[in-house]
């Protein structure tokens, strides 16, 4: 069987001294050597083969970074950006609604989105590559948007049910262990990176944060390809179906069999263009109804008005809808079940009449059973406070009810809470005291712990004098200075608006550096292209991590001659951003780091030191350091009973638990099956645990409802390293291992940094340079082939990320 040096020859990051310890111990090759970076076993790696690098390819220009200072990058607010951006484009196919289009020929008209999500069902590797036109961006919501739940009506387009907020538990990493070459088709949707490996956007992409946009027609359920929206004046819009099959028959002319009398008004029309523009007229003139023979048909639930927009609809195919007969229009439509039109009018409801008289529109769908509108009508606010803010008036009719739903809610924005503060105060500014009670309970809900220090400092009095807001204004402004404390703080109010758990893949090459974001909840992949980061001078590739509240660590690796560093940075979600903090003790590479609520573990690994080409001795190491982010300082804790690197490792209920690797003893097993623990702050130092079943290394150990699942790595049956499927399961109360079912063949090798979500476990893998999103169901004990992602992605997190 190959080793998996033998598979992956560019893989790198190789420990000199291990490898010859562990070369005689199974009576194995010198291609059964140990990957540095905790892939596999690797040859040892020349200094050709790995400078410059990031994940073999060359680096950017070094950076001088200061440690623990906040990056300048850090200090940029997430507000809307001022021109359009090429990436990232959103992957997910439109959801898929339930309903027809009534024309002309009685025949059903499908939505193109239904194509689309059939496409997501075929295999990832045969996707169907949507057109770009069809692209939409939606918003998942977190908190309390329960306040406003998605329509429930057919008659507009179903949103997906907003996921709960959830905490991921922390899992053990070390080195990542990727085999093969990879490269993200950069400015490309994701899972189009298999039909194309280069965008022509990359070269456009000029910016430090790029996100998707937002059309707002398709905010409440507008198909630009099928309804084409004129805005006629304010307030009025023509509404177009492109669809619709005109019919020949001309309103109001000779050949006219039919009047309709509404109210006190007659109208003449022809029984076969409202037999087939309406159910309703078709029900009537095609069964033995006593209006089928009829010459004059009398209408009484509706209006004049209503009417006249009915005709206009089926004779032509498009209405014209303003504030004066809105209500006329879906009343008639109700009527005549014309599917279409309560779309439109949904539309309409939501862009047009939402902001200056949010209780009429909801008292309006509430009447007609057109579903709540209030999560469409606050996504459309959102996307457009800043140029609704532009707009005479605005500020006189905007709606206190409308305000406090959507600072209530949890939906995404892109201006910042200094922002959104300063709305507030021109909105008091009109009616200084009949607002003034109605103002304090909007400022309460401002997340002023989002908010730079200066701009807190900045605040006017009648924003500090409101009864409690003075202490937690100057608790916001102590958490704002003390920027490495920021990770241990968790709740709403720390973390932006439209938050969600997701699937957080990161990526960096010679294209340049990617974040790749996959909503559990939802189908399809985001990508956001960034620009040059505090990381670019270092080997991700041979970094370990973990993460401490919604902050993500990665530490160690290679520096620029191919040593091992102490190196580590701190990324925060909120900006994009990765500041140096401060470093380990001890350099070190194929080391495990994982973490508790409040510290940060890094174990054991290798010690290398590049003097030349010919002299490159290495350690390695059986020591432990704790990193504690509040006062930005590593210390040392009781070393380990052996020197070991590539385990795994990871910390639950005050205990650290390390296990597998491969020993610098020459007469330990190789790889190990050994498990010790580490009490935490107690006196009673490492204690041997029962073996694992299966001896491994390069593995994941992830906790979960007091067990550890370890997944993956590298094992040794015979005299070669060779990919472990089998996976095992440590019971903490039992010091019990039990076999799980084991990873599908077909999907390669799974990379050891992974996260975990609601039980649901999520790693990337691969035996090609296209990698693959996967995911381990605890409680179910499935596995599942979740999405193509491309190349050149090293590692992956689920952090709480707002995006649009």
């Amino acid at each position: 069987m190959d080793s998996p040096a033998e598979k992956d020859s560019n893989s790198t990051d190789s420990s000199k001294d291990s490898k010859e310890n562990t070369k005689d111990r199974k009576g194995s090759s010198s291609s059964d050597s140990t990957e540095a970076h905790g892939a596999s076993p690797q040859p040892k790696p020349t200094k050709s083969s790995v400078e410059p690098k990031t994940n073999g390819n060359h680096t950017t220009p070094k950076r001088d970074l200061t440690a623990p200072t906040k990056s300048s990058s850090a200090k940029v607010k997430p507000v809307a950006p001022k021109k359009p951006l090429p990436t990232p484009h959103k992957t997910e196919p439109v959801k898929k609604t339930e309903k027809s289009l009534k024309n002309g020929s009685g025949k059903k008209k499908t939505s193109s989105s239904e194509s689309l999500q059939e496409s997501e069902s075929k295999s990832n590797k045969e996707k169907t590559i949507p057109p770009e036109d069809k692209v939409v961006d939606d918003v998942s919501v977190n908190g309390k948007t329960q306040k406003s739940a998605p329509k429930s009506d057919s008659l507009s387009p179903q949103k997906s049910t907003p996921p709960a907020d959830a905490t991921s538990s922390q899992t053990s990493s070390t080195n990542d262990d990727r085999p093969g070459d990879h490269s993200i088709t950069p400015g490309e949707t994701v899972d189009q990176s298999v039909a194309s490996s280069h965008h022509p956007s990359v070269a456009a992409a000029d910016t430090t944060r790029s996100m998707a946009s937002c059309d707002p027609h398709t905010i409440a359920g507008i198909n630009p390809e099928t309804t084409e929206r004129m805005i006629i004046s304010k307030g009025k819009v023509k509404y177009i179906n492109l669809i619709y099959k005109k019919v020949e028959a001309k309103i109001y002319d000779y050949k006219c069999d039919v009047k309709l009398l509404v109210g006190k008004e007659h109208f003449r029309a022809h029984r076969d263009v409202l037999s087939d523009a309406s159910d309703y007229f078709g029900a009537m003139f095609s069964h033995d109804m006593k209006e089928k023979g009829q010459d004059t048909i009398e209408l009484k639930e509706i209006s004049p008005k209503g009417i006249t927009v009915m005709l206009d609809y089926f004779y032509h195919g498009y209405i014209t809808v303003d504030t004066t007969n809105i209500e006329d229009i879906i009343e008639a439509a109700r009527f005549f079940h014309v599917e279409w039109i309560l779309e439109v009018s949904c539309d309409f409801l939501v862009q047009c009449m939402s902001i200056v008289n949010y209780p009429a529109v909801l008292t309006m769908t509430d009447k007609y059973t057109l579903g709540d509108l209030r999560y469409e009508i606050l996504v459309f606010f959102s996307r457009n406070l800043e140029a609704l803010s532009k707009e005479d008036d605005f500020y006189t009719n905007l709606p206190y009810e409308l305000l406090l739903q959507f600072l209530m809610d949890d939906i995404y924005i892109e201006c910042s809470e200094y922002f959104l503060v300063q709305n507030l105060l021109k909105w008091l500014a009109v009616d200084p005291v009949g607002r003034k009670d109605q103002f304090q309970s909007l400022v309460r809900q401002i997340r002023f712990f989002l908010m730079e220090a200066e701009e807190l400092e900045a605040l006017p009095e009648d924003v500090t004098k409101i009864a409690g807001l003075k202490e937690e204004i100057k608790e916001a402004i102590n958490h704002n200075l003390n920027i490495m404390g920021q990770c241990l703080k968790c709740g709403e109010k720390y973390i932006p608006r439209g938050c969600r758990s997701v699937a957080t893949i990161f990526s960096f090459s010679e294209e340049g550096y990617f974040i790749i974001y996959r909503d559990p909840s939802k189908p399809g992949l985001t990508m956001e292209q960034l620009g040059p980061c505090g990381l670019d001078t270092t080997d991700y590739q041979a970094m370990s991590q973990a993460k401490i509240g919604n902050f993500l660590y990665a530490a160690g690796g290679y520096d620029e001659n191919f040593s091992s560093t102490p190196r580590m940075f701190r990324f925060d979600p909120r900006f994009r951003d990765w500041t140096e903090v401060a470093p380990m003790n001890e350099p070190r590479v194929s080391f495990c780091l994982c973490s508790s609520d409040h510290d940060l573990f890094a174990v054991g690994g290798v010690h290398r030191v590049h003097i030349d080409d010919d002299n490159e001795p290495e350690t390695i190491l059986d020591s432990v350091e704790i990193y504690c982010p509040q006062d930005n300082q590593w210390t040392n804790t009781t070393p380990m009973p052996i020197k070991v690197f590539d385990m795994a490792a990871a910390y639950y209920n005050g205990s650290l638990y390390v296990c597998g690797g491969i020993s610098a003893d020459p007469h330990h097993p190789c790889p190990l099956g050994a498990v010790y623990s580490l009490k935490v702050g107690g006196d009673d130092g490492w204690v041997k645990r029962t073996d694992m079943i299966t001896r491994r290394q390069g593995h994941s150990l992830t906790p979960y409802k007091g067990k550890l699942y370890a997944i993956g790595g590298y094992s040794m049956p015979e005299t070669h390293f060779s990919e472990c499927y089998e996976n095992e399961v440590y019971d903490i109360e039992t010091n019990q291992w039990t076999q799980f079912t084991p990873i599908p063949i077909e999907y390669g090798h799974l990379y050891r940094h992974n996260g975990i979500l609601n039980g649901v476990i999520f790693f990337l893998g691969g035996d090609t340079p296209e990698a693959f999103l996967y995911m381990y169901d605890i409680d179910a004990d499935q596995w599942e082939e979740v999405e193509h992602v491309g190349s050149n992605v090293q590692k992956l997190a689920v952090l709480d990320v707002a995006y649009p």
